[in-house]
Parts: C-alpha cells; structure tokens; sequence
C-alpha cells in the first residue's frame, strides 16, 4: 500500500480567508503616462495588446499577453505608453499573510488569462463572476515567492509612517496638515519627511495627490456625481483647480475620462 501525504486544516480564523474586490474592469486605454504611482490596494494587470509598460526599481516590464502583473499595495512605480491598447484590471484587497508581501512588481506568465478573462466577461451570473475573479487571482497570489514575504513580526511600513498614511487617506476633503501629521507619526519633521519619502517613494505632498486622483477616477467611472461635486469631496476648493490637477496627473479632463468601460 503507497502512502500518500495529507493535511490537516485547522478550524482557526485563516477559513475565512478571502479578497475583497474593490474594482474590475476591461477597458481601452489612450495614455498610460503615470511617472509616479502608488495605491493602497493590491493590482492584478493583463494587457492583450502590446504598447505599455511599468517600471519599478529601476526595471522596466512590458506588458502583453503572456504577461500579467500583480503589484501590492503601496508599492511606487511609473507607468508609460506608446500606442492605444486595451486593458483588464483587477484592484483587491487581501489579508495576512499578504499585508506583507514586499513591494515590488511580481510579473508573471499569463497561461490560461485570456481564457478566464473571456469567460468572467461573459459571465452573467454574478455569484459565479466572482468565484472565476477568485479562482484567478488567487493562483497567482500562490504564486508569490516564499522569499518574498515578510517575517510575521515585520511590516512593509514603520508604524509612524502608517498612521500617516492612513491620515491622508482618510482626510481627503479637509487634508492634515504636515505638523498633524508629524504629530500622527510621532516624528519631528525633519524625521518625518525623511522617513516617509525613504518608506513611501515620495513627498506626503505627492502622496496625497495620488491619493485624491485615484478617488475621483473611481468617482467618474462609478458615480453620477458632477464633476463639481467630485472636485469638493477629492479636496479642490473649486472645478477649475480639480479640473487642471485632474488633466496634468491622467492627460485627461475629467469630463472626458467618463468614458465608457466594461464594468466587471
């Protein structure tokens, strides 16, 4: 008789394991010039056409069909295009263990992407869409390097730098000020901004402007809201400044950034 390995899965709070989706969309995209990026979610990408790429650390990774990207949250990194592609992507949060994963951009081989893209598409059944999202992005969160993980007592943030991230983000219409948010970290400021521009990338100033940018995309695409209103809850005193950011952060106004895009 061969034996054969089994294992025991244990009734803890790791069975309720599960991603929350946050966003999923198939859409045609123009201009992919981002020179500095970063979000607070985790990003699954898969172009079917050539013509973008993403660059992180230095490296550069064209993205194509046999290519997809997974990129965890508050992970800097740039983007650049050179001709009209379309593009699925997938945002998501997910739990321990992968609130630390190392920040860099884990390209992999698509294999069977363009089969389960097609059929998520065409999927009308909600329950099951969400289970065909599931099934993707999990085999590719398995396939994170073991190395790639950080040790249980480690974080991808000092606790400081953390609660001033989680400031900007949570005070988006009235922002903190710098001294608050010194305050929050408990740093001095010159410790302050020394250490989030060496942990995040960037000034809390641009970090900010991500922030507010990524919200009223999803606000454009998502919402009725005017542009007015969105302008108000993104933090501009008025249109015309929003509207000016808005163009020099996405090469887009905002009135013609509502376009239309296959809503996963």
């Amino acid at each position: 008789m061969s034996n054969h390995p089994f294992f025991i899965i244990s009734t803890d709070a790791r069975e309720a394991f599960d991603i929350a989706m946050i966003e999923c969309c198939f859409s045609d995209v123009d201009n992919w010039v981002y020179p500095e990026a970063v979000f607070s979610c985790w990003i699954f990408y898969w172009n079917p056409d050539p013509g973008a790429e993403l660059i992180c650390d230095g490296k550069r990774i064209k993205l194509e069909e046999n290519t997809c990207i997974l990129i965890p949250p508050y992970t800097k990194f740039s983007t650049n295009s050179t001709r009209k592609f379309r593009q699925f992507y997938l945002h998501f949060m997910a739990p321990e263990p992968f609130d630390r994963v190392r920040r860099t951009v884990f390209p992999f081989a698509a294999g069977a992407v363009k089969s389960q893209v097609e059929e998520i598409l065409h999927c009308s059944d909600e329950n099951r869409r969400a289970l065909l999202l599931r099934r993707m992005v999990y085999f590719y969160l398995a396939e994170i390097p073991e190395k790639d993980f950080l040790e249980p007592e480690e974080q991808i943030m000092s606790p400081g730098i953390r609660k001033a991230v989680e400031s900007i983000n949570n005070n988006l219409q009235e922002p903190l000020s710098n001294g608050d948010l010194c305050r929050k970290a408990g740093m001095s400021r010159n410790q302050f901004y020394e250490i989030f521009r060496k942990e995040m990338g960037m000034t809390p100033g641009r970090y900010l402007l991500n922030v507010r940018m990524e919200y009223a995309r999803r606000k454009l695409i998502y919402s009725d809201e005017t542009i007015d209103e969105i302008a108000t809850a993104s933090g501009y005193a008025d249109r015309f400044h929003f509207s000016k950011a808005f163009k020099k952060f996405y090469g887009f106004p905002p009135g013609s950034y509502r376009r239309p895009v296959k809503k996963v």
